[in-house]
């Protein structure tokens, strides 16, 4: 026997007395859609407003509350299992919205996905493969009335079981036409570089040390081979992690038998060079004569000496522009043939302003700002150009640094300087809105880098 409250539910009674009401075989029907079978006599309490019934069966009728947490259970077949094999997923829920529930993988790799059924009951997914250990499967369900819930479980590798491999190996990693891990190349020029991993779930990695080495970066697969374009003599690297693993790498450091000559200068007409778009070029010469700390007039003052020249460590150039009409080109950067560490280093530009983030490049044509084919396009960071001729110092941590740059020797290049950060070709912003956008503080209708020679000791 149950008690209702008339004021919580409203039921349509078949038949009707007054104080007593018989029924057979009757159904008591709920606002909500909720009904039930009764028998026997159907009593109100013409005092209290209660209704009493007697149910075929038991049954409880429950309030229906405002929000409710979804109640979810979810649980395999078998908790210890080996790779690759399957598995019934099972699951019930109550108190969800009756949308759908949502599978997923939280670790590992498992055939579990896409939308569930959500409708009060129990439910079973057979034949679920999972093909890595450990593994952690989700179920995520809508609350009756906001929010979500979930629950998961872990499957773990059976005892004595066949295990999956935790680390990759790189069986093979070279260049196709100069094998090993320090070939000699004749020159600068495109070479197929080749690898093959095996035990591989997860991915790879592809890096190098080189600014201009042709696309060596990015995720690779468990083999390939591909061409890439090396100039000068990077390290170029493959990492191999799987999920919870240990990575394994591999590398390649590059000897180039004419590093060192400075080569042959670039072809500009045949070079794919980013300019900033809307900008043009205001040149300097490196070794014109040298301004004593003051404005620098375009072809004209310049550092007064070559490239790392011992004068040029207590010098220091001021280049102005307005940054929405041109971008800074240094010209006649000799690169000495022999080992160097320099920097440049910049300051705040007394009385002409002071830049805001900038983007330089070295390249061998004027204004080229292509990673593809500049020496390097990068960042200033904390005031701060790093330049070096050694490759001990581009295969190292500096290597690494936004800021560093891998000169080669006997090379004559160009250093360009963009008002913005980072500029990779396409992204300078076209919208002229005054100098201000793009200099810190402007004067004389833009703003200026101050900047010298320093020395650097990267060891």
């Amino acid at each position: 026997m149950k008690k209702i409250k008339s004021l919580t539910y409203m039921a349509l009674l078949l038949m009707v007395l007054t104080g007593v009401s018989h029924a057979q075989n009757k159904k008591l029907i709920f606002s909500n859609g909720q009904q039930t079978d009764i028998q026997g006599n159907a009593t109100i309490d013409i005092n209290t407003g209660d209704i009493t019934v007697q149910t075929i069966g038991n049954k409880l009728i429950v309030d229906e509350p405002p929000s409710q947490k979804a109640i979810i259970g979810f649980y395999p077949s078998e908790y210890a299992i080996n790779p690759n094999d399957t598995i019934d997923v099972n699951w019930a829920v109550a108190y969800t919205d009756g949308t759908n529930c949502s599978a997923s993988v939280t670790q590992g790799a498992a055939l579990w996905s896409g939308n569930k059924n959500a409708a009060p009951g129990a439910y079973v997914q057979p034949n679920v493969t999972v093909t890595q250990l450990p593994t952690t499967l989700r179920l995520t369900c809508n609350n009756y009335n906001t929010g979500s819930s979930y629950q998961e479980f872990q499957l773990v590798q059976k005892s004595g079981g066949n295990t999956t491999p935790t680390t990759p190996t790189i069986n093979t990693f070279q260049l196709s036409q100069y094998p090993g891990s320090n070939p000699t190349i004749p020159n600068d020029g495109n070479y197929t570089i080749q690898w093959s991993v095996s035990n591989l779930t997860g991915s790879c990695t592809a890096t190098s040390t080189a600014f201009n080495n042709g696309g060596w970066t990015g995720t690779r697969g468990s083999s390939g081979s591909e061409s890439i374009f090396i100039e000068d003599e990077p390290v170029l690297r493959l990492t191999c992690t799987n999920s919870g693993g240990s990575p394994v790498q591999r590398a390649i450091t590059i000897d180039n038998a004419s590093s060192g000559g400075g080569g042959t200068p670039a072809n500009c007409a045949q070079v794919d060079i980013w300019k900033p778009p809307s900008l043009t070029a205001t040149v300097w010469d490196y070794t014109d004569t040298y301004t004593a700390g003051k404005r620098a007039t375009p072809g004209v003052n310049g550092f007064g000496a070559p490239f790392y020249h011992p004068d040029n460590t207590t010098k220091q150039m001021i280049n102005h522009i307005n940054p929405e009409v041109n971008f800074i080109t240094i010209e006649n950067v000799q690169v000495p043939n022999q080992d160097l560490d320099i920097k440049f280093s910049f300051t705040t530009s007394p009385g002409w302003g002071e830049q805001g983030p900038t983007t330089f490049s070295i390249s061998e044509c004027p204004g080229n700002f292509n990673p593809a084919t500049a020496r390097c396009v990068a960042q200033i960071v904390g005031n701060n150009v790093l330049l070096s001729t050694r490759s001990a110092v581009a295969n190292s941590f500096w290597g690494n640094q936004p800021n560093f740059c891998h000169l080669e020797k006997g090379k004559k290049y160009y250093i360009n300087f963009v008002f913005s950060q980072p500029y990779d070709g396409t992204n300078f912003n076209n919208v002229l809105q005054g100098p201000g956008e793009e200099c810190n503080s402007a004067i004389s209708n833009g703003c200026a880098i101050f900047w010298g020679e320093k020395a650097w000791d990267p060891f």
